[in-house]
């Protein structure tokens, strides 16, 4: 389960963030922030690969 401010990674580009905010309208979507330019990205869970400790 995928949870506020844990790092992720993006599977499909490989971008790494913490997710800043999550929201349910129509699914559940989590928002990203990226760690190389603070841009935001706007994902559902599959799109996403729950970091461990340490890991970048």
């Amino acid at each position: 389960m995928i949870c506020e401010y844990d790092r992720v990674k993006v599977k499909s580009t490989g971008d790494t963030g913490i997710v800043v905010d999550i929201r349910n309208t129509n699914g559940t979507y989590f928002l990203v922030e990226r760690d190389s330019d603070n841009e935001l990205i706007d994902c559902i869970a599959s799109e996403l690969e729950k970091l461990g400790r340490g890991q970048q």
